[in-house]
């Protein structure tokens, strides 16, 4: 999810998180005498950047081949739909309290001029959807087309609601204090609970949608222990328990919408486990005893899971079967630390 503040850094670099093109900012300073905001266009074949000139402040675009800077046309500011052809800016209006927030879109070709699409008094966070046609704003949360041709929706979701889009761009999810909701993602249903959390269980981090957009899945926490659940969106069956046992860590869904691999402490070490994501067999232990847990990553295909683990002499890179049929694999020789 997109949260804009005061300013903008420098952006030189972007990748896709959940449907939504994130830019992640490498130093926050002026350009020359003047130029800020710098943006790398999604296509790759721009650089974007604000400089004052007469009347104030210019959007402006160069190759990035090089060539010469031109009004862009735009109003192109921090976020960029999946499949770049808008982009977003938040302005800001200090001689009110709260400081308020006006949410525009524009085409990232500087073909029209931008267009506004909301505001928010104290703060304003937006998420789009991965088929680029709709944005979220909270407070709210509330809908809308990515080029304003219809009006804001309030999706009948709780004020404070973190919102989750499906992969396939037709559902919001999101929990509440102790209920779980989907509502569609145009507002044409009212909001529906899937499941809702009896004391003193209370959700914990955001809801996670199998790639397939099928199934939902979520932490709970009550005091120390942690469990991950897993709910089908269209209501149809109760919630069924993947893990229960240990502090559970992260996890994370196969590509296929088969399996969750997850990280927890248990048996007095980290370990990793699979699980199948309907909850029809029990976890299964896919890795060994090699030290504390650094990061892991599932392949493209969701056979095998790469991760690396420490111990107080160095790093070790290992792979292991989804399905544990096989043991680990060391995949290097000694790494050296960082």
């Amino acid at each position: 999810m997109s949260s804009v503040g005061f300013s903008v850094s420098v952006l030189l670099s972007s990748a896709l998180v959940q449907g939504e093109r994130v830019n992640r900012p490498l130093a926050e300073r002026t350009i020359g005498s003047d130029a800020t905001d710098v943006v790398l266009g999604p296509d790759g074949l721009h650089v974007y950047y604000t400089a004052v000139a007469a009347g104030g402040e210019v959007r402006y675009r160069v190759p990035t081949a090089g060539g010469i800077s031109t009004p862009s046309g735009a109003a192109l500011g921090a976020g960029f739909t999946p499949d770049g052809s808008r982009s977003f800016v938040v302005t800001t209006s200090t001689d009110v309290n709260p400081v308020y927030f006006r949410l525009y879109s524009a085409r990232t070709d500087g073909s029209a001029g931008s267009v506004f699409l909301a505001g928010r008094g104290g703060f304003l966070q937006y998420q789009f959807a991965p088929d680029s046609r709709y944005v979220l704003v909270r407070p709210g949360p509330t809908s809308m087309l990515v080029d304003g041709s219809r009006a804001e929706v309030d999706l009948g979701l709780p004020y404070g609601a973190l919102p989750t889009i499906t992969p396939d761009s037709t559902l919001v999810l999101a929990w509440e204090d102790r209920s779980l909701y989907r509502v569609p993602i145009d507002g044409s249903e009212a909001s529906l609970v899937l499941h809702s959390l009896s004391d003193p269980w209370q959700f914990e981090g955001p809801v996670t949608a199998t790639p397939d957009s099928t199934r939902a899945l979520f932490v709970v926490r009550a005091v120390a222990a942690r469990q991950l659940w897993s709910i089908r969106v269209d209501g149809s069956s109760a919630p069924v328990l993947l893990a229960g046992l240990g502090a559970l860590y992260q996890y994370k869904v196969s590509p296929d919408s088969s399996q969750v691999v997850y990280l927890s402490y248990d048996s007095g070490q980290e370990t990793l486990f699979s699980v199948p994501v309907d909850g029809s067999s029990a976890p299964l232990q896919i890795s060994g005893a090699a030290g504390e847990m650094v990061d892991f990553e599932l392949t493209g295909d969701g056979l095998w899971v790469v991760y690396i683990a420490s111990s107080p002499l160095h790093d070790e890179l290992y792979s292991t079967r989804v399905d544990g049929s096989t043991g680990p694999r060391k995949l290097n020789r000694v790494l050296p630390f960082g």
